[in-house]
């Protein structure tokens, strides 16, 4: 995996080095390639676990007490809310009441694939897998990457072979979001 890593810091381009980096350390400090988002409401005493493709912009929504005008406010409440999200909680934060949410694993990958893979343009006008991840990470591993309209059946037969280490956060296995060095982070788990 090193070596692979290695390759893929050496290609890409000097701005995408920045992102490299961060996801380099996120490997070695997370375990994964883009570790669990907190989400912590220190008013309600709350942190929701976000795990992408399973309501997450509709519990940040009701969270955090977001008003939608229209649909574009929809599209950028994940921008909007950035700032309120951290990759590793106080001792303080840990006593808070820690909740997520899954799904169904199959539903879940289905709605990744139309929404992710079948959709040219995502709301910020680029398609979702143009990066060098998906472009040199994923192509250079495992001899192929994602692409606008590839099969279901494709789309399946790449994910399965990503571990959750290099995985995208939206196919990542829900129990990566859950679990942190084999020990369960929420409280609730709806």
């Amino acid at each position: 995996m090193l070596t692979n890593l290695s390759y893929f810091i050496g290609t890409v381009m000097y701005s995408e080095l920045n992102t490299v980096l961060l996801r380099s350390r996120n490997i070695l400090v997370y375990r994964k390639y883009i570790p669990t988002e907190y989400f912590v409401n220190g008013e309600k005493k709350l942190v929701y676990i976000s795990i992408p493709k399973v309501a997450c912009t509709a519990i940040k929504i009701a969270l955090y007490n977001q008003e939608l005008n229209n649909s574009e406010d929809y599209m950028n409440i994940h921008r909007n809310l950035a700032s309120r999200h951290v990759y590793s909680l106080s001792s303080k934060e840990k006593k808070y009441y820690k909740f997520a949410f899954v799904r169904d694993p199959f539903s879940r990958l289905l709605s990744c694939y139309k929404d992710k893979v079948l959709k040219p343009k995502q709301h910020n006008g680029r398609y979702y897998f143009d990066t060098a991840y998906n472009n040199k990470l994923i192509k250079r591993i495992y001899g192929k990457n994602f692409f606008i309209d590839m099969s279901f059946a494709e789309f399946v037969e790449l994910v399965v072979r990503i571990p959750d280490a290099l995985a995208d956060g939206h196919f990542m296995s829900q129990t990566g979001f859950l679990y942190s060095f084999n020990s369960r982070i929420p409280d609730y788990v709806g």
